[in-house]
């Protein structure tokens, strides 16, 4: 900006060109759309935190769904026991041969559950150990059910402990979940 000459050295009005009120003009209009850029990046994190924590939900209640899974084979695994005396021998072996489908649909969904992590180690594996050791005994449960109702039962103390072992580990990979969660918020 060029300084005129005016009768009054104060009088700085007249010395202000247009020149000069651009960079204010550009500073502006850099600042507004700065400002609309974060907005639209708070509004993406935020939109993606939602979906976040919705999965979260919803694996949550997938874990739960499994635990109802395991008690409903519990179930069904008692009243074969309370029947067994009364069934026919293919009705007891259409049983027995759905014990181990039914502990495969229950390691199945785990499985999608904890994609990505290891079978091997912690409570994933502690559950698959227990699935199987449950099953086994269910099975002899109900073969010793079929020569004597008391025998069975008693047997199926034994599942019960597995199946004691079952809801402890799924209730630690419950928790390993939501520590893993926890630390991704």
């Amino acid at each position: 900006s060029r300084r005129r000459h005016t009768r009054c050295s104060r009088d700085w009005s007249s010395d202000v060109c247009s020149s000069d009120l651009v960079a204010p003009g550009v500073a502006c209009g850099v600042l507004v759309v700065c400002l609309l850029a974060f907005l639209s990046l708070f509004k993406s994190y935020q939109s993606q935190e939602e979906s976040s924590r919705a999965a979260r939900v919803a694996h949550q209640a997938e874990l739960e769904r499994v635990k109802q899974g395991m008690s409903a084979l519990h179930l069904d695994l008692y009243r074969t026991i309370g029947l067994v005396a009364g069934l026919p021998d293919e009705e007891v072996a259409k049983r027995r041969a759905a014990l181990p489908s039914a502990g495969e649909a229950v390691r199945k969904q785990v499985q999608a559950l904890t994609q990505g992590r290891d079978w091997t180690a912690g409570p994933v594996k502690a559950l698959d150990v227990s699935m199987g050791a449950f099953l086994q005994k269910a099975d002899t449960a109900i073969d010793l059910a079929t020569v004597d109702p008391s025998t069975g039962v008693a047997a199926l103390r034994s599942a019960d402990d597995e199946r004691e072992r079952m809801v402890k580990a799924l209730d630690a990979l419950t928790q390993a979940e939501q520590d893993h969660d926890a630390e991704l918020t």
